[in-house]
């Protein structure tokens, strides 16, 4: 793709604001590539399972406030 402005990941990928071609030749890549499709798909379903659930997102605030609480300045 065009001079790689964007990332790609396991689960997708991430492009500048206002690159329709960029979007446009994913788009493309996906509808001609119907397993790259499905295994965008599983990946980003295990990551909003995962990684990007309230469950996971809770835990993280908790241990960030439970070590900003016992912080001791040297």
């Amino acid at each position: 793709f065009e001079g790689r402005k964007y990332r790609e990941y396991p689960a997708g990928w991430i492009i500048p604001p206002r690159e329709p071609k960029i979007l446009t030749q994913i788009f493309s890549l996906l509808v001609t590539n119907p397993e790259l499709l499905h295994q965008k798909r599983f990946n980003a379903m295990q990551l909003r399972k995962h990684d990007l659930s309230w469950a996971s997102y809770a835990a993280s605030l908790r241990t960030t406030y439970l070590k900003l609480l016992n912080f001791e300045p040297h």
